[in-house]
């Protein structure tokens, strides 16, 4: 009798399996969708700034060739703000759309210029000068990337009825506005704790300066005063701010500042104060600050200034000089595009699952620590829309295979900016 009830059970044991299969299968491919549709917005807003005109006979793209900076504008392009979330045109094709503000890539190519200043075609006046016609300018595109699979709503990021809920509806706008207050200051202190081992003689450094109220303050005030080049709140209830402050108008505000002090000596000539110009333009990192904003006991918002620090090590890993590959294949019987992308899926998926194993720390993985801090998920997620295909390969009956490859140098470097 019990085995009539389990022989008739099995059939309906498997739909069920294989409906749950199904499901993170979609749940996955939406995910993966997400991150093409997300580089692909990336090459093209590089396309869209690469056609502006910096003067009359050269243009952005003209000026990345002369550089070879094409690595550090795609670099600053990744950070480019989300309009909206995913917009599924249907159940296979999913649309990201980035936009970028002017001051923001004309404070990039500044940086680039500062960087290679035998090859920049441009003079730093000439360049600050073509810039500025940009400050009420911004550089939009859109990405998108289709599957075979359908994604899952949950991966479309849906609720029963197809809406997205906005996680900050219930947030009021005071409760916001300190948010990204917090947020620019957390900013200014990661961009300034960057510098402060930076010699400026024998027995002082910038730290040492800042330690003096009136340059510390100074400084905190002047990265305050800066108007965000990039706001978002993300769904998980972190406001996150990128100021426009480059490390050259950074360099230029702390010597205004420090040479008003006479408890810190200074470098004695302008020999001295250019080295620790060049410092600056090697050691600061982009001033990107996060708070986060949590519910307390009573329902009231709470925000939280630059949450607990990742525990990264203090040197890079061993792995930040590897190189990480992965290959796989797209099915026959359809377009060899749709194949090259479903392969290309499968690849990165590979990829994450080679990330996941490495170590962050001695007690940690990478898997672990991004299901511990949603900052390590995002950074990860970023790391991979920096995939590259390696080889690609169409047959005549419709199939593909694909290599993609990460450099860890990439990945290293997305956490570093998360913290």
């Amino acid at each position: 009798m019990y085995q009539d009830v389990l022989m008739k059970l099995i059939p309906a044991i498997i739909l069920l399996l294989g409906a749950a299969g199904l499901a993170l299968a979609g749940e996955e491919t939406g995910r993966s969708q997400v991150r093409a549709a997300t580089a692909d917005a990336v090459e093209n807003l590089l396309d869209e700034v690469s056609r502006a005109s910096l003067t009359r006979n050269l243009t952005v793209d003209d000026f990345v060739r002369r550089t070879n900076s094409r690595d550090e504008l795609v670099k600053v392009l990744q950070r480019a703000q989300q309009i909206g979330g995913p917009r599924w045109i249907d159940d296979h094709t999913c649309q990201i759309e980035l936009q970028i503000s002017g001051p923001v890539v004309g404070a990039a190519l500044k940086r680039i210029a500062a960087a290679n200043p035998r090859h920049a075609p441009l003079a730093q006046g000439e360049l600050d000068r073509a810039v500025k016609q940009w400050d009420e300018r911004s550089f939009s595109a859109t990405g998108a990337a289709t599957s075979r699979l359908p994604a899952a709503a949950k991966a479309r990021g849906m609720d029963r009825i197809g809406q997205r809920r906005d996680p900050w509806q219930d947030v009021s706008q005071a409760a916001r506005d300190q948010a990204v207050a917090a947020a620019k200051a957390d900013a200014a202190r990661r961009s300034l704790s960057s510098v402060r081992p930076i010699s400026l003689t024998p027995r002082s450094t910038v730290g040492d300066a800042l330690e003096v109220k009136a340059v510390g303050e100074g400084m905190q005030s002047w990265f305050a005063s800066q108007a965000p080049a990039r706001v978002e709140l993300t769904d998980d209830m972190e406001a996150v701010v990128e100021l426009g402050g480059t490390p050259a108008e950074t360099f230029e505000t702390f010597r205004d500042l420090a040479v008003k002090q006479k408890e810190v000596a200074l470098p004695a000539d302008d020999r001295g104060w250019s080295k620790a110009k060049d410092e600056f333009e090697h050691r600061m990192v982009t001033p990107i600050g996060r708070a986060v904003v949590v519910i307390g006991g009573a329902g009231e918002h709470e925000v939280v200034a630059g949450p607990k620090p990742l525990a990264l090590p203090s040197r890079a890993p061993k792995w930040a000089d590897r190189r990480i590959e992965a290959s796989a294949s797209g099915g026959a019987g359809g377009s060899k595009l749709l194949a090259a992308r479903a392969a290309e899926s499968t690849a990165e998926q590979k990829l994450r699952r080679q990330i996941e194993e490495l170590e962050l720390n001695d007690k940690q993985t990478l898997a672990q620590a991004a299901k511990d801090d949603p900052r390590v998920e995002q950074a990860l997620r970023r790391a991979l829309t920096r995939t590259r295909i390696a080889k690609a390969d169409y047959h005549a009956n419709g199939s593909a295979d694909v290599v993609v490859y990460l450099d860890l140098a990439n990945l290293w470097q997305e956490l570093r900016d998360a913290e």
